[in-house]
């Protein structure tokens, strides 16, 4: 996205700044990990 940058990547959050408006993006915390599949795949 143009005018977005990542300013910081913390183990929980990462913080951004699209055109000078900061926001938080929170880390999942209930994902079990391992691959991810796509949908009908098998």
């Amino acid at each position: 996205m143009e005018g977005l940058v990542i300013e910081q990547i913390q183990q929980d959050i990462m913080l951004f700044d699209a055109d000078g408006e900061i926001f938080i993006l929170y880390a999942l915390s209930d994902w079990p990990g391992g691959d991810i599949k796509e949908v009908g795949a098998e």
